[in-house]
């Protein structure tokens, strides 16, 4: 019994022992960000719990009708302590040593779209033969980011009710490009209380006589 237990703890440990080795806990994120029609917008990629990386292969994807990519820029990020070559929207990294630093590897710049409808977009890294100086791959938790389209609104008063009697109406902004709602206020009714308009004329009146009298002495 005890021969067939050491043998089977042999076998697993060999098992083991032949199992390629991956550096755990390494996650790369993808930044959000607001942005209007028109507008250029950047997204950070960044890395945490980074146990060292010297080569890998990054790809962003992300939604052509609603964004243009213009452009992937390395300085002063990670991927710049080594040899990067872009194409589009791919990424190839090679390094003399392993990159061991959080932080952000790269930024994608984009540009939202002329007629680019309002809503979120995903935008997205793959990750791809990230390997350590002596060869051992590096498995990355990757999240994905968005961009999302919002509205640079312009603001209109629109009644809801109108005023009745002494009942105040109600009104509220209202935006003209997407509809979007925001501060309801009262609609004070019209009285016809002319208890105003008799003291400001009366003020007049007596401001002119007043002018007159200092003219005539």
């Amino acid at each position: 019994m005890k021969k067939i237990i050491i043998s089977l703890l042999l076998v697993a440990m060999i098992s083991v022992m032949m199992i390629p080795a991956y550096a755990a806990g390494t996650s790369i994120t993808v930044g959000e960000a607001e942005a209007f029609e028109g507008d250029e917008v950047k997204i950070d990629v960044a890395i945490s719990g980074n146990s060292g990386f010297a080569n890998g292969k990054f790809t962003v994807e992300y939604d052509e009708a609603v964004l243009e990519l213009k452009g992937i820029d390395i300085e002063g990020k990670l991927l710049e302590n080594g040899s990067s070559a872009i194409n589009g929207a791919m990424i190839s990294f090679a390094s003399a040593e392993n990159i061991t630093e959080d932080g952000v590897l790269f930024t994608a710049v984009f540009t939202v779209k002329a007629g680019a409808e309002l809503g979120k977009y995903t935008v997205k890294v793959t990750a791809e033969d990230m390997v350590t100086t002596d060869g051992a791959a590096v498995a990355a938790e990757v999240a994905d980011g968005a961009v999302e389209v919002v509205c640079d609104h312009e603001w209109e008063w629109v009644t809801d009710k109108e005023p009745e009697g002494k009942e105040d109406g109600i009104k509220h902004e209202e935006c003209k490009k997407c509809g979007e709602k925001r501060n309801e206020a009262p609609i004070v009714p019209d009285t016809g209380d002319s208890t105003v308009q008799t003291v400001l004329m009366m003020v007049s009146v007596i401001a002119m006589i007043a002018v007159a009298g200092t003219v005539s002495y």
